[in-house]
């Protein structure tokens, strides 16, 4: 084929994922000062909550947060499209799409590139310009360490996987299956205390992360 065309497919994604994800980790920087208050995230996640809450009746149903997380991944979809498609006219070339896996290829490259920059920077420790054996033993052993962090111990990971599939229970505090307004809230000063690691009132790039890695840490070492 010469030629693809755009089939857009609105696909149900799982319930398992954490129930108001989508609406409590918007990109909140609105004064882009590079870090997010808590009026800032509040008010991008009520912002998500009204979309989300189709017949705005002030209750989110796991149906309809379904259909806005579905909603989302076609639109992510189409601008991927729209982002291969150069000339606009509806259909991907051969040409066009080689294009783009060039260009995705060249990212990669330059990517790699960097992290090797980075590497010799804090790995080179004689500034010889090489790797030498100690220097690549120090590599993997920093490589291990950050998979371990990411990854965390195996009963943690099913430990979060529970708490996802349990946390629309959670947030659903009397039990009618809908999400109100009001719980909706309390469930976003929540999430926003677990993710503001220092808990000085402002969430920076990383900080939830850096805050997950810590107790992984911790579990490591019990």
């Amino acid at each position: 084929m010469t030629r693809l065309k755009l089939i857009v497919a609105a696909g149900i994604l799982s319930v398992s994922t954490i129930a108001i994800s989508a609406h409590a980790r918007p990109n909140a920087d609105t004064n882009n000062d590079g870090q997010i208050t808590l009026a800032e995230f509040t008010a991008a996640a009520q912002e998500k909550f009204a979309k989300t809450d189709m017949n705005g009746d002030g209750y989110l149903t796991q149906e309809e947060r379904q259909t806005f997380r579905a909603n989302m991944e076609s639109e992510k979809r189409a601008m991927r499209f729209d982002k291969m498609d150069a000339n606009g006219d509806g259909f991907v070339s051969r040409s066009e799409y080689e294009a783009q896996s060039e260009a995705r290829s060249e990212a990669r490259n330059e990517a790699r590139s960097s992290r090797k920059e980075k590497i010799m920077g804090q790995f080179d420790t004689n500034q010889n310009g090489q790797i030498d054996d100690s220097e690549r033993e120090a590599i993997r052993e920093h490589m291990a360490k950050l998979r371990s962090n990411k990854r965390g111990p195996r009963s943690e990971r099913r430990g979060d996987r529970q708490s996802k599939a349990d946390h629309w229970t959670k947030i659903d505090a009397n039990g009618d299956g809908l999400i109100s307004a009001q719980e909706h809230a309390t469930g976003i000063n929540q999430m926003f205390d677990r993710m503001d690691a220092d808990g000085d009132g402002v969430l920076t790039a990383g900080e939830a992360r850096r805050k997950r890695h810590k107790k992984r840490r911790r579990m490591f070492n019990r």
